[in-house]
């Protein structure tokens, strides 16, 4: 049959005849209106399969399914079969996937893992998803059980209910591009709560209660929580560092693209201080890692990186409140020490837009056009900010009853060549 581009005039119009009609879509080969002698219509596509065999897939009849939405399935049918899948394989194995979780655990295999927050996800899903909706059938999700989940969470958490929300999402999307569901129950849903952007800074008292209730933690706790405030990197960026990154030489620290969150290689020009603790670092066992767990793992496991954060925040906690002789004490976390950080550089001179490559930030000054063809490191001028910041700490961490361990700057000149 001559193929005709379908528009919705002509399929609405088509009438049936004594056999079957499969009508080829000029505007997207492999795709055809299918019209039954009994007048009724649906869509599929034709195509070999991975085996060399021709296949039938089927999307859908109309008009439960428009022109538009089935061309959009086929598009992604096609797609997959570009990246090696097979969507009609792939859809026998969604039928077997008839629970949230059963197909969490095709998502958490097939997608989450590419994701290097996969592990968030994956917590987020067994903390509140899974024991609500894990043995629901995936085809009988509705909004209203989306809502049922979300709502308890917004009332005690509006942050974790964002988070969780963006996480069902993503999953319930992945489904329907799996074609594992016909749409998503998510869909004309929107974040649960406002988020407050936090502003909290530690002051100079607080910070040296910090730093001295790191001094009392055993390793890593302590050689991690100190690197966290005199680098002014992220949680898990400092928690997850291997010693490839460090060039003892140079005193350089460079957090790769896969493992920067905004996806861009970070130099990170470390001050003595910094620099004095990398090299008092156990190698262990001969881990990668500079902070590795000390659980037993099996052979074919990832290595890990130490966890614990929320136990040691709470111990930090607890001693500040007593260091500082205060029955409450501000929540804080340890995103805010960075923030602290780079306030306390603002106060020591250091300009923003080098405030901004320190944090590795692609927005604000160096967001859009700037962030493409502006490529200059200001490794120099980081390294300056940092010996500010460190300059600066020293003289906070001078207090009364000054319990230190680390060498001072008038020390450091001893240890400029180490890391």
């Amino acid at each position: 049959m001559q193929r005709k581009r379908l528009t919705n005039t002509f399929v609405e119009a088509v009438k049936p005849k004594e056999k079957r009609q499969e009508i080829p879509d000029a505007l997207l080969p492999g795709f055809y209106l299918l019209v039954q002698p009994t007048g009724r219509k649906s869509f599929a596509i034709r195509y070999r399969g991975l085996d060399g065999k021709h296949v039938k897939y089927t999307i859908g009849p109309y008009p439960l399914h428009s022109l538009a939405d089935a061309r959009d399935k086929a598009r992604i049918a096609f797609d997959m079969l570009s990246r090696g899948d097979d969507p009609a394989m792939i859809r026998r194995m969604g039928k077997a996937a008839e629970t949230v979780a059963e197909a969490y655990a095709e998502f958490l295999n097939r997608q989450a893992r590419k994701n290097r927050s996969w592990r968030e996800t994956d917590r987020i899903f067994r903390r509140d998803i899974l024991p609500t909706l894990g043995h629901r059938k995936l085809m009988d999700l509705r909004k209203r059980d989306l809502i049922a989940l979300l709502d308890p969470i917004a009332d005690r958490a509006p942050t974790a209910a964002n988070r969780t929300f963006a996480a069902l999402r993503r999953f319930l999307n992945w489904c329907v591009e799996r074609d594992l569901i016909q749409y998503s129950p998510a869909a004309g849903l929107r974040s649960q709560a406002p988020e407050n952007k936090r502003t909290r800074t530690l002051s100079d008292d607080e910070l040296r209660a910090l730093w001295r209730g790191l001094e009392l933690e055993a390793w890593p706790f302590r050689q991690w929580g100190q690197l966290l405030i005199l680098t002014a990197q992220r949680k898990t960026e400092v928690a997850e560092a291997g010693w490839s990154e460090f060039d003892q030489a140079e005193g350089l620290w460079t957090i790769s693209a896969n493992r920067a969150k905004n996806g861009v290689e970070h130099v990170v020009p470390l001050g003595p201080m910094a620099r004095h603790i990398v090299a008092s670092l156990p190698r262990v066992d001969e881990s990668a890692l500079l902070f590795p767990s000390t659980f037993k793992r099996k052979e074919d496991d990832a290595e890990r990186s130490f966890s614990g954060f929320s136990k040691l925040k709470a111990r930090l906690h607890e001693h500040m409140k007593l260091e500082l002789n205060v029955d409450e004490l501000p929540r804080w976390t340890f995103h805010d020490v960075r923030r602290t950080a780079v306030t306390m550089m603002a106060r020591e001179g250091v300009l923003p837009h080098v405030a901004e490559k320190l944090l590795n930030h692609t927005s604000g000054t160096f967001g859009g056009i700037v962030g493409v063809y502006q490529r200059f490191e200001y490794r120099n001028e980081k390294a300056d900010a940092l010996l500010r910041w460190e300059a600066a700490l020293d003289r906070i961490l001078s207090g009364p009853a000054d319990i230190i361990a680390l060498p001072t700057l008038a020390h450091r000149s001893r240890m400029s060549g180490r890391v």
